[in-house]
């Protein structure tokens, strides 16, 4: 049951973010007609989601199968063992991460800071560590995107995993399928990605790391004779560079025109929740603990301490979301990150309209009006 509500609520988390104001349902109808329901409003439904979470996660273990602390939770949970559970059902620790954000989309920070602390001083019983570059690009059971664990530790806080084994591979519907093309490391059929993140917005990203950030690190004054870390990226010095950080292929390199992915689809991860309780931080005004939050996910990277921003409360913030930015690229966070950013900053006055305006939020397909008329469309896409 608590998996159930963890979920149901995440998944209301989900669609507030994408469309604002979404129907709540909260029964089954008990097998009558699926009922026509008006949309209720994101804060409320949030709130719901809020209160779902803090009565499910007592009844969520830090770990599954495992004996210990946790002594009320069965040692073998539906017979399977711990690795087979790695970062995928919903912890204590993960409903606690879901927490925050919906804290923070709410722009809640008090209480954002709260769920993150938890799971900061908590982490240890869910055996959460960081990820060092090297293991989240790996393609083996102990990479963040396959497994998300090295048998001892755990580097995913909650993904939805595609394991090949238990039938859930698959053709389409992954990143990968985007952003992969043939390189002279990898043979797939594409001769070019579907979509790619261009070169001058990569040399963006990365323009003030000096050369040393271990996900992509260039001399971007003296690019052509520069040494580049091609962590995340490969074909670089061609025209179109290929985003390589996630790829989870069957059977590898040789995967061809045939290529099945089964990377996981992590939604959080310490890293993640670190930058977010650093931008909690950055917003309650606790600008030392907020830059040693983001200092140390960059030290990770191999990259030196901000400098220079220890009072600027606009300057962190920046900071914060630019580190997000490169450490979370193609993790789904982007679109997110800038409307949090936004709205906190306010200095992009194209980005304010949308924020003032609800361009925010995804159009609501006809489709789903013409069978629910009491859903209206979002009023940006109506031009009102």
């Amino acid at each position: 049951m608590a998996q159930a509500r963890a979920m149901r609520a995440f998944t209301y988390f989900y669609m507030v973010r994408i469309w604002g104001d979404v129907p709540l349902v909260t029964t089954s109808g008990e097998g009558k007609d699926f009922p026509q329901v008006a949309r209720t409003d994101k804060n409320a439904v949030l709130s719901f989601a809020e209160r779902e979470l803090l009565a499910a996660a007592p009844n969520l273990p830090y770990l599954y199968s495992v004996s210990g602390e946790d002594f009320k939770f069965p040692n073998n949970y539906y017979d399977y063992s711990q690795s087979e559970w790695a970062g995928r059902p919903f912890s204590r620790i993960a409903a606690y991460a879901v927490l925050a954000h919906i804290a923070a989309w709410k722009e809640d920070y008090v209480n954002a800071a709260v769920y993150t602390e938890f799971i900061m001083n908590n982490r240890s019983k869910s055996r959460l560590t960081t990820v060092s570059v090297d293991r989240m690009v790996s393609s083996s059971n102990s990479g963040l995107f396959n497994k998300g664990t090295d048998g001892s530790s755990y580097y995913s806080i909650f993904s939805l995993s595609f394991v090949k084994q238990d039938g859930e591979a698959s053709s389409n519907g992954h990143l990968e399928q985007l952003t992969l093309a043939i390189t002279p490391t990898f043979a797939m059929s594409k001769l070019l990605p579907d979509i790619y993140i261009p070169k001058n917005t990569i040399a963006e990203m990365f323009a003030n790391t000096n050369g040393n950030d271990q996900r992509f690190g260039v001399d971007i004054t003296a690019l052509e004779a520069g040494t580049l870390l091609t962590t995340y990226f490969e074909n670089y010095n061609a025209e179109i560079p290929v985003f390589k950080k996630i790829r989870i292929v069957d059977d590898g390199a040789s995967a061809g025109m045939f290529a099945q992915f089964t990377s996981a689809l992590v939604f959080t991860r310490m890293e993640e929740i670190m930058l977010l309780r650093a931008e909690a931080m950055a917003v309650l005004g606790k600008y030392t603990d907020a830059t040693s939050l983001m200092n140390s996910v960059r030290a990770s990277r191999g990259l030196d301490n901000v400098l220079g921003t220890s009072s600027d409360r606009d300057a962190i913030i920046t900071d914060i979301f630019a580190e997000r930015r490169r450490e979370l690229a193609g993790e789904g966070w982007r679109w997110y990150d800038q409307v949090r950013e936004n709205r906190l900053l306010r200095n992009n006055p194209a980005f304010n309209t949308l924020l003032d305006r609800g361009g925010i939020y995804w159009p609501i397909a006809q489709e789903v009006r013409d069978r629910n008329p009491q859903i209206v469309q979002n009023s940006y896409w109506t031009g009102k």
